[in-house]
């Protein structure tokens, strides 16, 4: 990492922690959760282009949760993702792309705001999206997003606010979401980087259903020319079952549809929009 880089990552770790008026102490509660996860894209056809593409995708996450005062969130957390693109297509691909993002985020009382259900939130990103293993300093973005709670109370929470995301092409997005328990086997969750809704079903099972929403960017190497920028982007639903073993391990399978589907180089040279597609996916979680 050059110094330019290591500049910006500073930056932001002190930015986080210099806007929250929180401290962490050793008494308080902590959480880890390991999250491993896999997803494979059956092949499918190309819009407007002879050839075929099948993806397939991995996944390692860990968080660490502080809870500050007994309430509110102080997370540090690392995501991995591997992906890897089969096809036989006139445009060139990366056969993989390799996405690393760190996490740094807190929660605090709305500022200038006398009342206890009020929140702000800063969540920032020092992320690398590449085709190759190594950290390439070049491919170092640092997105960050700031965000206004209101909780009524845990059954019904709404998040608003904005994602930064400086060097991307969609450089701003918005935060909307909505989280609702109108019992305590149904619970709708708009508001978290997974959004789902989920129907307990007794203490050991569960089914839901899940959205997601890609909008990655990763820096390439396309044809020997080095630091060109695909655009990935994509929507999927699905469905699945979810089994809980005494709130320590979590085991789910899915299955749904991916759509809206394009891999873009940003210079306009080279576009790829896959045919929706079935998904299967498998994913595992521990926490302690």
């Amino acid at each position: 990492m050059n110094g330019s880089v290591r500049a910006k990552f500073w930056i932001g770790l002190v930015a986080v922690f210099y806007l929250s008026p929180l401290s962490v102490s050793a008494g308080e509660e902590k959480s880890f959760t390991i999250t491993a996860d896999s997803r494979v894209i059956a092949e499918s056809d190309v819009n407007a282009m002879a050839g075929d593409i099948a993806i397939a995708e991995s996944g390692f996450g860990i968080e660490h949760e502080y809870k500050i005062g007994g309430t509110l969130p102080l997370g540090l957390s690392f995501d991995y993702k591997h992906t890897d693109i089969n096809e036989n297509l006139p445009v060139n691909l990366p056969s993989h792309l390799e996405g690393r993002s760190f996490g740094i985020g807190t929660k605090f009382p709305m500022p200038f705001c006398a009342s206890d259900s009020h929140f702000m939130g800063i969540d920032v990103f020092p992320s690398w999206y590449t085709d190759d293993w190594t950290w390439t300093d070049s491919a170092f973005r640092m997105p960050f997003r700031i965000y206004g709670i209101y909780k009524k109370s845990d059954a019904f929470i709404v998040v608003a606010g904005v994602s930064i995301r400086i060097d991307y092409d969609e450089s701003v997005l918005p935060i909307l979401g909505i989280i609702y328990k109108p019992n305590d086997r149904l619970s709708f969750n708009f508001a978290s980087d997974d959004p789902n809704v989920t129907y307990q079903w007794n203490e050991h099972w569960s089914v839901f259903g899940e959205l997601d929403f890609v909008r990655d960017e990763y820096e390439v190497t396309r044809g020997g020319q080095k630091g060109v920028v695909l655009k990935y982007r994509e929507t999927s639903g699905g469905v699945g079952l979810r089994y809980h073993h005494d709130k320590l391990l979590q085991a789910s399978l899915s299955v749904g549809s991916v759509m809206g589907r394009r891999l873009q180089y940003r210079d306009d040279i080279g576009k790829v929009e896959p045919d929706a597609a079935v998904y299967a996916r498998a994913k595992l979680s521990v926490l302690f």
